[in-house]
């Protein structure tokens, strides 16, 4: 009988012993796929070069506002706390998920990859540009790029004496500094802000009523080519 019990400790501690051994192989295997696919994806890859696109035509840059606090209103501007969505698909960034493991996506630095130059107007006659080199980008096997940088926007809101209960209508407008839609188009992930992660309490003094978002497109005086603004429109409640 003791027999049998060392027996069945000894069998026991090595099967637990072998499904460790797995466990740590299935994370060195994991880490090695992930090192392959970083280095096939960066192998003369260049971050100044536009991507083509999958269908040869503009790259479709698909961008939203995830709106996360109303900081606070001075003297006209408006600064917010949000999230800038951009998604967009890149030629040079897929890969066969079966040559790498199985792996589906991949997480890099975003200084390492291409991204859109999207600036932001605040309304008041400056332009600010959405950058982040501290945030991630997401890359899946089909060369669908993800980028969220959190960025603290400022905007320019007309209004005069207010009085409780007054609304207010501000704007926050993305475009792309130099490209025309003829390489680089922007498309709404949705008709409106997200504010399903705003902290409503933050700001006692301001409510959001309501939010709309639509794309333009805009042709200058200095050129026949129409440029791509996008345009989110919300609405806020006054409270004294």
């Amino acid at each position: 009988m003791p027999v049998l019990v060392a027996s069945e400790l000894f069998f026991g501690n090595l099967s637990r012993r072998q499904n460790e051994l797995q466990i740590v192989c299935s994370k060195s295997e994991t880490y090695k796929n992930r090192h392959h696919l970083r280095d096939d994806l960066m192998y003369k890859y260049e971050k100044d070069v536009m991507p083509d696109s999958i269908d040869g035509n503009a790259v479709n840059v698909s961008i939203g506002v995830d709106l996360l606090r109303i900081i606070d209103m001075d003297n006209q501007i408006l600064t917010l706390d949000t999230v800038i969505t951009e998604i967009w698909q890149a030629d040079n960034l897929k890969w066969r998920p079966g040559h790498v493991g199985g792996l589906e996506e991949i997480r890099l630095p975003s200084d390492l990859i291409w991204k859109p130059d999207l600036a932001l107007a605040d309304g008041a006659g400056k332009t600010v540009f959405i950058k982040s080199e501290d945030t991630n980008v997401i890359i899946n096997s089909s060369g669908f790029v993800s980028w969220y940088p959190p960025v603290k926007t400022k905007t320019f809101c007309s209004y005069g004496e207010l009085q409780n209960g007054d609304e207010i209508e501000c704007h926050l407008t993305l475009y792309s500094w130099t490209h025309s839609t003829s390489t680089l188009d922007l498309k709404l992930q949705a008709d409106e802000m997200d504010t399903s992660n705003l902290d409503v309490d933050f700001n006692p003094h301001w409510k959001l009523v309501s939010t709309h978002a639509d794309v333009k497109h805009k042709v200058y005086s200095c050129c026949p080519e129409s440029y791509a603004q996008a345009s989110f429109t919300f609405r806020l409640r006054y409270v004294a």
